[in-house]
């Protein structure tokens, strides 16, 4: 049991509280709280050899986190002239961006303003002078989001020296973002997390402490180093691996250079790689596309096909790593983006695509490419081979139209199949309404809805001009893909495969009400005249 003493009452100074707000208010990920005190704790300056993070459930404050460390802890001065490293935290504006001393990852103390975003924050810190500290703060966040804000104050204690066992430091964010438990708190997210966007996955090579997760009554060693994409064997040309790294320097407009180092490679084996990678490729565990590293963090991905320029795999076949340093001191509060604007982006930008060209003329990359037309040309033979057998088998059922002689199309399983069915329709004019043409058709989700066209159902009945008709294979199909109601006049569908979902006007006709839009629905299966069957032997 720690016996305290001395209690110190200290307001918590900063120089603009707004700011403190904005970073809080203006994170990008709720573990980016994580990922900045594994930065502080990971510092060269600390001098930790271990470092522990853990997230329980609080039985008063909720969703909670714990950092702790064996470095050389945080000395307190009391003087805002010369602040310790104890009293920059507590102080939250006092860091390098204004003049005062900070660790080699810090630059706004991004990382105290997002323990801020709590209930309660208790720090233990014991430095190798043997000088230890009790700090408490009550409700920062509400307090610093009252109109007007209020300051926070820390209550600090000084810890006997007695009570010393060894140099470092606890800290404990209580009821982190109000305690809510509804995030992805589990430890594959967290563990994924701090590999794919903490120090803890350093892109470069660096001694890092050894750093152990706990979450819940789950524990487990993190081995530190970013997981990058190599190959299965020496026969694998399916993957790409730039080694050696690409290297490219851009000059500033005023003389500065901007130095970039490409990493990392693409695959078309993503599920296999899952073996070095430890986890399976997808967005969902931030580690595909391009990914920008600053000192070593890899901290956001980058638009890909803003960059990719004419590299073959698409994003989720990639994880490409670009390190770029110069970055840091543009990067924005959040450390999510960075200045557009400024010459150094223009810089990094023009040298990441130059050294992303690079890749194409590299000779694992021809051998890649000439591999992967050789296997697309097989595989759209034998796709041909299984659709012609398919069409010649008795199986296979086929649209009739009365009228017309012979089959017009095989029954569709596809939206594609659908509107080339639609099209021979409107083509033969055995559309059942008086008047039906299509005039415009996108073939990308961007374009939004499929056709626009006009449309008069009845001889005596209005024409509807220019009005927007969705395809779909089955009518599900237009909520499943996320289509927007009020955008859209007419749904045409093949099949209904729940025709208790919408109002019914005839055996082809049917109403579906999205809140006060009402659409018309037509299922072409049902259509006069439509008949389905297999071919006859000849």
């Amino acid at each position: 049991m720690i016996e305290v003493r001395k209690p110190i009452e200290s307001e918590i100074f900063a120089h603009e509280i707004s700011m403190i707000r904005q970073a809080i208010e203006n994170r990008r990920h709720p573990l980016d709280m994580v990922r900045e005190q594994i930065s502080n704790i990971c510092s060269t300056e600390v001098d930790a050899k271990n470092v522990k993070i853990s997230y329980y459930v609080d039985p008063k404050y909720g969703a909670s986190f714990i950092f702790e460390d064996d470095g050389c802890g945080m000395n307190l001065t009391q003087d805002l002239e010369k602040p310790g490293r104890l009293d920059r935290f507590i102080n939250l504006g006092y860091g390098p961006i204004v003049g005062f001393g900070g660790d080699e990852f810090s630059w706004k103390g991004l990382g105290a303003k997002l323990t801020f975003n709590s209930r309660r924050i208790e720090i233990y810190t014991w430095t190798r002078e043997k000088e230890g500290h009790h700090v408490v703060i009550d409700e920062p966040f509400e307090k610093l989001t009252k109109s007007p804000p209020e300051k926070p104050k820390a209550i600090i204690y000084e810890l006997p020296k007695s009570d010393f066992r060894h140099s470092g430091t606890i800290l404990k964010v209580l009821g982190f973002e109000d305690g809510s438990t509804d995030r992805d708190y589990s430890l594959d997210n967290i563990k994924n997390f701090l590999i794919q966007r903490t120090l803890i996955g350093c892109t470069k090579e660096r001694k890092l402490p050894i750093c152990s997760l706990k979450v819940l009554d789950q524990e487990e060693i993190i081995t530190p180093g970013y997981r990058f994409i190599r190959k299965l064997n020496d026969k694998d040309w399916r993957t790409v691996v730039i080694n050696p790294p690409i290297e490219k320097i851009q000059r500033c407009s005023d003389g500065s250079e901007v130095k970039v180092k490409i990493k990392g490679g693409f695959t078309l084996q993503t599920e296999k790689m899952s073996e070095f990678l430890e986890f399976n490729m997808s967005p969902k565990n931030r580690n595909i596309g391009i990914i920008l590293s600053v000192k070593g963090i890899p901290y956001f991905e980058l638009d890909y096909y803003e960059f990719r320029g004419n590299l073959d795999p698409i994003k989720r076949m990639a994880n490409i790593v670009v390190e770029c340093d110069e970055i840091f001191g543009i990067m924005d509060l959040a450390r999510g983006d960075y200045r557009r604007e400024d010459k150094k982006s223009k810089a990094f930008e023009k040298a990441l695509k130059d050294g992303i060209a690079e890749v194409l003329l590299r000779e694992d990359y021809r051998i890649y490419m000439d591999n992967k037309r050789r296997e697309e040309l097989k595989e759209k033979s034998r796709t041909l081979d299984e659709r012609k057998d398919l069409l010649i088998s008795r199986t296979q059922e086929f649209v009739f139209i009365e009228g017309i002689d012979g089959p017009i199309h095989k029954v569709p399983d596809n939206e594609h199949d659908t509107l080339a069915i639609l099209w021979k329709l409107e083509g033969a004019n055995k559309i059942p309404f008086s008047y039906f043409k299509t005039l415009d058709h996108t073939s990308t989700r961007k374009g939004g809805i499929d056709l626009i066209g006009h449309i008069r159902e009845e001889d005596a009945g209005e024409t509807k001009m220019f009005v927007t008709i969705e395809v779909e294979h089955t009518f599900e199909n237009f909520e499943h893909h996320d289509h927007y109601p009020p955008q859209t006049s007419y749904v045409i569908c093949w099949e209904i495969s729940d025709p208790d979902i919408l109002e019914k006007i005839n055996d082809y006709k049917y109403f579906k009400k999205f809140d006060s839009h009402i659409i018309e629905v037509f299922k072409m299966k049902n259509f006069p005249k439509v008949s389905l069957n297999v071919l006859e032997e000849k």
